[in-house]
């Protein structure tokens, strides 16, 4: 109580005219210390005459709570005590917690009575995995100092690893440093600061975790870090397949920093151990994770890295630069890439930081620029692009491409030998990378990629990237009429990208190929394949196919006759994701239809210019008509 209240309290006790006045009041013991002024008013209030009685609330044990639970519940003592267990467990019989947390499991529908059982029912699992209340965390966090030093110190050694951590880690430490945690730790979950579930220890609340942390110093922090870090890598050294492992090896590692590098070739082997734990997170499709990796792959670098340890180098700048790019940060994207440009030793080590530049350039709807590039890398690869110069040539060259094609049936094509010359099937990426580029500028190049990449494939075998070539090349054809034999080689298309299980190049393969199976399957079809397409792109880091995707998707939505409200809403959320991620000339491709569906539903709503500066997009407009 505030002392304005603690002064109205007295007064009413001294003055009232009553002589049968009862005041009942209730604190909690660790928040009322011996010179808190409640203490001195009751004094004085006894002083005057007045009777006060002090009554201590004792916590309930086991058998209350379990007592107290079977009466609320109105089921048999020996019924509730799987459920009495856990309460008594994360409320350490604390009258008032108890009462909290059974109202809170009510709430949450994890207590609730079952109309079919005529009784009440509980997720035991659920409520053991539910984090405490705040109070309980509060009154656990100050009970900390009354545990023994041994409990404490495993309490500290665990909140190193966060919320909680792998029993099999804690095993790794006692054998490997030879601590003493086990014990101690089953001691804290006893105690009710620990939860031991599904092969882990795991802190009952964050804020004990927090407190735990807190009683190490920075300096005993990193220290602890490295070592624990450095111990779990030995491991991971001994088990490469042990990937949760080698998570949590390198994250301890890096959080003790880079001071803990004894010599070039401790720093190249932890700078190694995060070249393996962000490939791995590349693979979850978490590139922020898998970025935080490389970055500090690079930290462990010596300053003559370039020299020393050029491929390691080499393979942690490419994969920095794919993972810049795959979460749109193209300002870091171009900081790694320059450092690939300066020091790489050969033209080929640069394509890829290249290849990621080029896909930027068509991100920031820089086409001209990007093709420019694109161009330029293909004849350095020896791969000059035909350049018709009239419509006919370009269906002569069209017709070329099929009557070569036409000599090779499905079953061939699909089984075709595979590509091994390094710089055919980088010119088939460059090659993938124009053709989306150009279905947003300039589309009368489009036959001359496409009919390129189907007489690589042809000629030097299949890659991935064939895929999008024979996609392209189907939705050529249909779009002349040819629109039976255009579907046959999407078709061959989509089941390309299931031969090499490629996420990479699966969300442009959709996009492209669902276009023209939508003039021969119903059109509702289109619906579900383009959504596919945007999850399968955005899982392989393609932003570009992801928005290509969505955007054919409300187009499609649309054209189905589907609600304008969801059409208006799913437009709105496809223009907030490439609004996120930069992706410009989607946005502004998707302008016309938002417009047309505002002025359907309300003619007086203006759509908004999605919160781009009104110049970005004129500027768009002018460079890409």
């Amino acid at each position: 109580a505030d002392p304005a209240s603690i002064t109205v309290i007295h007064h009413l006790l001294v003055t009232s005219r009553f002589s049968r006045f009862l005041f009942i009041g209730s604190c909690r013991d660790e928040e009322m210390g011996q010179n808190h002024p409640i203490w001195n008013m009751i004094a004085s209030v006894q002083s005057l005459g007045a009777h006060a009685t002090t009554i201590k609330l004792q916590l309930f044990d086991k058998e209350t709570v379990n007592r107290a639970i079977s009466d609320m519940l109105s089921l048999s003592p020996r019924l509730t005590w799987p459920l009495s267990d856990i309460v008594y467990h994360k409320t350490k019989g604390n009258p008032m917690f108890f009462s909290r947390l059974m109202v809170s499991l009510s709430k949450e529908g994890l207590l609730n009575f079952s109309l079919s059982r005529r009784r009440w029912v509980w997720d035991e699992e659920k409520i053991q995995s539910r984090k405490i209340p705040d109070d309980v965390a509060i009154f656990l966090t100050n009970a900390i100092g009354q545990l023994s030093s041994e409990v404490q110190a495993a309490l500290c050694t665990l909140s190193c690893f966060g919320a909680s951590a792998d029993i099999s880690a804690v095993k790794i430490l006692e054998d490997d440093l030879g601590l003493k945690l086990q014990n101690s730790l089953d001691a804290a979950v006893a105690d009710g600061f620990l939860d031991k579930l599904n092969g882990k220890y795991q802190f009952c609340h964050d804020r004990v975790q927090e407190t735990a942390y807190k009683m190490l110093s920075m300096e005993d922090r990193a220290s602890r870090h490295s070592r624990y870090g450095l111990a779990l890598c030995r491991y991971t050294l001994k088990n490469i397949n042990d990937d949760a492992m080698l998570f949590t090896a390198v994250d301890q590692v890096n959080r003790g920093g880079p001071h803990i590098v004894s010599g070039s070739d401790h720093g190249s082997l932890l700078a190694y151990l995060n070249l393996r734990a962000g490939k791995k997170a590349m693979d979850m499709s978490d590139f922020a994770s898998a970025l935080a990796f490389f970055d500090h792959g690079i930290l462990f670098l010596d300053e003559n890295h370039w020299h020393d340890n050029y491929n390691l180098s080499l393979e942690l700048f490419d994969n920095a630069v794919k993972c810049t790019y795959a979460i749109g940060d193209h300002q870091r994207l171009n900081k790694f890439s320059e450092q690939v440009l300066s020091f790489a030793r050969s033209f080929n080590d640069k394509l890829t930081v290249i290849y990621h530049a080029v896909s930027a350039l068509c991100d920031a709807s820089s086409l001209d620029e990007a093709i420019e590039k694109g161009v330029w890398v293909l004849s350095m690869l020896g791969e000059d692009l035909f350049q018709p110069s009239s419509r006919s040539e370009t269906l002569a060259l069209i017709e070329k491409t099929r009557c070569l094609v036409q000599g090779y049936p499905e079953d061939l094509l699909l089984n075709y030998n595979l590509m091994t010359d390094s710089s055919k099937i980088m010119a088939m990426k460059f090659l993938s990378r124009l053709e989306i580029s150009l279905v947003m500028g300039r589309r009368g190049v489009i036959p001359i990629v496409t009919s390129k990449m189907v007489e690589l494939s042809l000629v030097h075998g299949l890659t991935p990237m064939s895929a999008i070539g024979f996609a392209y090349f189907g939705s050529m054809l249909a779009s002349i009429g040819h629109v039976n034999e255009g579907y046959r080689y999407v078709k061959l298309a989509k089941d390309l990208v299931h031969r090499f299980s490629s996420k990479e190049v699966a969300g442009e393969v959709i996009a492209i190929a669902t276009q023209t199976i939508g003039y021969v399957e119903p059109m509702q079809t289109t619906l579900e394949f383009h959504m596919q397409g945007h999850k399968t792109a955005l899982e392989a880091g393609d932003i570009r196919s992801a928005s290509l995707n969505f955007n054919l998707y409300c187009n499609y939505l649309f054209w189905c006759g589907g609600n304008m409200v969801n059409v208006k809403t799913k437009c709105e959320e496809a223009c907030l994701f490439m609004k996120q991620h930069k992706m410009l000339a989607f946005l502004l491709n998707l302008r016309p239809l938002l417009s047309t569906i505002v002025k359907l539903i309300d003619k007086e709503e203006t759509p908004s210019r999605f919160g781009f500066d009104g110049p970005a997009e004129d500027v768009l407009i002018s460079s890409n008509p």
